[in-house]
């Protein structure tokens, strides 16, 4: 899936140069689904869409099922951010927005994940 790692549609564009190329590759990752990918834009905001969702899906993921140290590698969390507590309330602002149940239709992971995430920032700034 290497149209994943772009960070715009003009980069996509250098990369593929033609939309059919691309739009045969989303169709082998995802060959039941149906959708009109008949524009660069189309493809972009697809591939947006796709990318907040894995995001999401990782955050939730690791926050309820993975442990120290492997969760601080995946949720970016390193000594610079524990150590200064602005950076640590941007830090779990940004992943909150991502998780918050309220955008997640009140799933019971999300809370969950959430829940998870407010014990780690609370221990973390009392560390000092």
């Amino acid at each position: 899936m290497k149209w994943q790692k772009f960070k715009s549609i003009e980069d996509l564009k250098k990369e593929y140069k033609n939309l059919k190329e691309l739009k045969e590759e989303i169709k082998k990752e995802f060959p039941g689904l149906h959708l009109k990918l008949n524009t660069w834009s189309n493809v972009w905001i697809f591939i947006e869409n796709i990318n907040k969702f894995l995001e999401k899906e990782i955050y939730i993921f690791t926050l309820l099922n993975v442990d120290n140290p492997s969760r601080r590698k995946i949720l970016d969390l390193n000594e610079e951010i524990i150590l200064e507590k602005s950076k640590l309330k941007k830090w779990r602002n940004k992943i909150s927005k991502i998780i918050a149940p309220d955008k997640n239709n009140n799933s019971e992971e999300s809370n969950e994940a959430t829940k998870k995430l407010n014990e780690i920032y609370n221990e973390l700034k009392s560390y000092e």
